[in-house]
């Protein structure tokens, strides 16, 4: 009886610790294509690693898990239906891409990091204010890497760029 109890007692501890540190999901094999962002074409011997945020104490989440894309940008890759999930795109070439969850359709720009720059006039006082009306693709040739705005009198300007600046 006393053993009984003991091992009851050890067993009762042992999942109250656990308390809802174990965490359910599954797997399932995915398709990973990786392109050009500006030419559209597929990014060779791109590496994706797919990370897993844990929560404290939890026990079981997934590893991270890492593939290489083939000679047409294509990889297939076991993902873990755990969220939140985040991803890393590289390649020798491109800016490294993090995203938090896209639909593993990834699009990279090529090397160097873009560069932007805002011109304001002499005599301007106060606050410089910078609004972005949104991303246009075909606004700048391919390869484009320097933007250059001017403001206004009174330090305002609008910036329409690539995708891109999101980056900057």
């Amino acid at each position: 009886m006393k053993l009984k109890r003991l091992l009851m007692g050890v067993v009762l501890a042992h999942f109250s610790a656990l308390g809802g540190c174990v965490s359910f999901y599954s797997c399932r094999t995915d398709s990973i294509s990786v392109n050009d962002a500006e030419s559209g074409a597929p990014v060779p011997d791109a590496r994706v690693q797919v990370r897993y945020s844990h929560y404290l104490g939890s026990l079981n989440w997934p590893k991270p898990a890492t593939v290489v894309t083939d000679a047409s940008g294509k990889a297939a890759m076991l993902v873990a239906t755990y969220h939140p999930r985040t991803w890393e795109i590289a390649a020798a070439g491109y800016l490294t891409e993090h995203a938090p969850d896209p639909d593993h359709s990834f699009r990279m720009y090529r090397e160097p990091e873009p560069h932007v720059s805002v011109f304001i006039p002499d005599g301007c006082r106060g606050p410089v204010k910078l609004e972005h009306l949104g991303s246009e693709p075909n606004a700048y040739a391919p390869g484009t890497r320097q933007f250059v705005f001017r403001s206004s009198g009174d330090g305002y300007a609008q910036i329409t760029a690539v995708p891109l600046v999101r980056r900057v």
